[in-house]
């Protein structure tokens, strides 16, 4: 059985916002946060696993509709609050 194909696109749609929220909200873009945000914001979004590159294509116009987009961006948004929140780092 080989597990590795397996895949949770949502990673990819955070990851593809990330940087773009980090930076328009003045937030430390360092890994360490860009990281926390990441993780906090994928615990609160729907996994969505696939194991072929046609599931990848049909996931990815899936989640292009603009309600998927908005949460996605709604948890970053969330993320953020959070993490600007904690104790500050080196």
């Amino acid at each position: 059985m080989e597990l590795r194909r397996l895949e949770n696109m949502m990673e990819q749609f955070v990851f593809a916002e990330i940087h773009r929220a980090l930076s328009n909200d003045g937030l430390c873009g360092c890994d360490d946060c860009a990281l926390d945000v990441s993780a906090l914001a994928l615990n609160n979004l729907s996994a969505k696993y696939v194991t072929s590159h046609a599931g990848e294509l049909f996931n990815r116009a899936e989640s292009s509709r603009s309600e998927d987009r908005v949460a996605v961006i709604a948890e970053i948004q969330r993320a953020i609050n959070k993490v600007r929140h904690r104790l500050p780092h080196d």
